[in-house]
Parts: C-alpha cells; sequence; structure tokens
C-alpha cells in the first residue's frame, strides 16, 4: 500500500477512464487497511449506541492523514464574540494538503457555538454548607433523615436537617452555565476538530465512519463544566449474558440524538458516576428515575448487561444507602 496520496501534474489528476475501476478498488483497499492496520478501535474511532458506523475521533483523522501524507490548514469563516450576551461561535474551513505539494486534497466545514447544550447548561449538585463539597446525600428515616455530608465522596461528614435551607433550596439539576467565559477556547478548538474530522472522511472515508460527531476530543473546561476524564467502565463478566451490578452516586446525565436509517429519531441517555462509570440506556424513564436519584445525591445500584457493541446497557435502579453513611 502507497503511504500517500499521488498528486499528478497538470489541469486534471483523472486523464482517462481506462483503468478507473481498478485504481478505485486499490484505494478502497488501501483505506480498508488504514483503517484495520492503522487505526485502533476506542482509541482512534468508536461506537455509540443506536449508531449502525462507529465515529471517527480526532486521534484516528491524524493518523489517516499522517499515513496519506496530508497536513490540515485552517481557515476561520466566520466568528461572532459576543462578550456581553454572552455568545461565542466559531466555523472553520479544513483544508487537507500533500506535504511538499501543498496541493489541496479535501475539505471539510465545522462549527461549535457556546449555546450548545453540552456548553450552555451544566448539572448542579448539593453543596455542603461547611465544606463546599457536591458530597451531600440523603439520609436514611431509621437514622434520622436529613442531609449528610458523605465522607466517602470527599465531605466532612455534617449533618443537616431535612428543611434546612441552606441545603434544600439550592437549585438542582440542569441549570445554565454562569461561566461561558471559560470555555472560549474549547469552543474554538471543537470547530477546528469538527472540520478537520469532516475533512478526512471525505478522504473516502464515509463507507467507514459515521458522518457525525461524538464530541469525546473535546470536553468543556473550567469550574462549572468538567470534563470527563479517563471513562471507568465496569468490567465486562466471564458470562455476558447475565446481569452486572454498580453502587455509587452520579455526577451528571448527558444525552446525544441522532437518526437511524428510517428516519427514527433516538436519544440515548449517559448516567456518569462520581467514579467516572458510565452507563447508558434509551430508556425514558430509567432517565427520568436516574435523574431524581441525581437531584438527591444518594447512592444507588445500577443493574445493567453488556450490549454487542460493548456497551453498558442499563436495565434497572434502585437506592441503596450502605448503612456505614447512614448511621454516621
Amino acid at each position: 500500500m502507497s503511504n500517500e496520496i499521488m498528486v499528478h501534474e497538470g489541469a486534471g489528476a483523472l486523464e482517462t477512464w481506462d483503468g478507473a475501476a481498478a485504481r478505485g478498488l486499490q484505494r478502497r483497499r488501501d483505506r480498508e487497511a488504514i483503517v484495520g492496520q492503522v487505526l485502533k478501535k476506542d482509541q482512534d474511532y468508536g461506537k455509540i449506541p443506536g449508531v449502525d458506523k462507529p465515529i471517527l475521533f480526532k486521534a484516528g483523522a491524524e493518523k489517516i492523514n499522517d499515513s496519506l501524507n496530508l497536513y490540515p490548514n485552517f481557515e476561520r469563516i466566520q466568528i461572532i464574540e459576543d462578550w456581553d450576551r454572552p455568545l461565542f461561535h466559531y466555523t472553520y474551513r479544513c483544508v487537507l494538503r500533500h506535504r511538499g505539494t501543498d496541493v489541496p486534497v479535501a475539505t471539510g466545514i465545522g462549527s461549535c457555538n457556546s449555546m450548545e447544550s453540552k456548553y450552555r447548561w451544566r448539572n448542579s449538585e448539593r453543596i455542603c454548607p461547611k465544606c463546599s463539597q457536591p458530597a451531600i446525600i440523603k439520609g436514611k428515616e431509621e437514622y434520622g433523615g436529613g442531609w449528610l455530608c458523605w465522607p466517602r465522596k470527599g465531605g466532612c461528614n455534617s449533618k443537616f436537617a431535612t428543611d434546612d435551607p441552606a441545603i434544600a433550596n439550592q437549585s438542582l439539576g440542569k441549570i445554565e452555565n454562569d461561566d461561558i467565559y471559560s470555555i472560549v477556547n474549547t469552543v474554538d478548538k471543537m470547530a477546528q476538530v469538527r472540520a478537520l474530522k469532516g475533512a478526512t472522511r471525505n478522504l473516502g472515508f464515509s463507507d467507514h465512519f459515521e458522518d457525525m460527531d461524538d464530541d469525546a476530543d473535546a470536553a468543556p473546561s473550567g469550574s462549572s463544566a468538567k470534563p470527563q476524564q479517563s471513562v471507568k467502565q465496569p468490567q465486562k463478566k466471564a458470562e455476558a449474558a447475565a446481569p452486572s451490578t454498580w453502587s455509587g452516586t452520579l455526577r451528571e446525565i448527558t444525552t446525544k440524538t441522532g437518526k437511524k436509517k428510517n428516519g427514527q429519531p433516538w436519544t440515548l441517555y449517559e448516567l456518569h458516576g462520581h467514579d467516572n462509570t458510565l452507563l447508558c440506556t434509551f430508556d425514558t424513564k430509567l432517565s427520568e428515575q436516574a435523574q431524581a436519584f441525581l437531584e438527591s445525591g444518594e447512592q444507588i445500584e445500577i443493574s445493567y448487561t453488556v450490549t454487542s457493541q460493548g456497551g453498558f446497557n442499563v436495565q434497572s435502579i434502585a437506592a441503596h444507602a450502605p448503612e456505614e453513611a447512614a448511621a454516621a
């Protein structure tokens, strides 16, 4: 397999139809070789439940371009920076050029703005008035009820009455991000990443990767929107058919949306634990149940199964407050 795109001099790269089919088949085999031998699953590309083809990551796009001896050149074609509103919008054109000749080979357009849900909103948790940690959980009624700043979540072990306004009056769940300014650079870079991946797919890799982005390459930074670090997924059991159980407290719930090939819309609910566990469900009722536990800060148990694509699908959610925490 050639390790770079052949650049032809003259007005047209294709001067004759002779041999076009053979060249097309060879280039397809070359692309398949790059995906199969150069890229690594879950590092350079990955699956999203409900989507047929994998999603290309930034690392995968960079490896494809390096294999083809290409480099990206970015041109900002639209910008909105309204610091008073605030609103930040960026659109970039990415041109992939051949190293050595600078000949353009493929282009892609990508945009990002601060009104996207992942940047505009954040999930607010109950904060301890004494230690300022998001470690408040609901105590069991048999141990006096109220609220507990749980040490296992980094709390100070303080107790509060059920109707204590310092706890009860806190805003919970999805609230507007009050620190948009700290993610301006993230929004700008995300537009470039989307343009890069779009241009890379336009090299003929659309057969291999879905024409969409999951934004796993960039997450909001700053105190109000924490980036998801290395996601720790529950270990697969030897008997994959049997349900497994995860226990802990939820940090946030995010959503992804899209459409199947038949046009039917889908919504994926992602449940993020404080230990960076990630479990998913398409079930709206389960997501509403999870949202209630997120708002209460209560420890829960989630039963899940492993899908054929390696995902973790929520089957049931139940409260599970450890006696050591409730009795504290």
